[in-house]
């Protein structure tokens, strides 16, 4: 099995690493780096965990970024 990520929606913020931290590293400027990106398919269920839970993260910061702009007057606060 191979892992990848997708920068154009990862958010960086290493929930991924917190599941699995000998395959995620997230970097300084929030890029993620995969340490043995072919893994066996014994962590299938760990990497699938790792991507859902990423997923949920980045689903409710979404939720939380559309009621701050129904909230707050544009420009005021960015979770961005």
């Amino acid at each position: 099995m191979r892992v990848e990520v997708d920068l154009d929606k990862c958010t960086g913020h290493g929930i991924c690493e917190s599941i699995a931290d000998d395959v995620f590293e997230v970097q300084d400027d929030g890029t993620v780096l995969i340490h043995e990106n072919e893994r066996p398919d014994s962590d299938r269920d760990r990497m699938q965990q790792a991507v859902t839970q990423s997923q949920l993260a980045n689903r409710i910061r979404t939720l939380a970024n559309e009621r701050l702009d129904e909230l707050l007057p544009r420009g005021t606060f960015d979770l961005t």
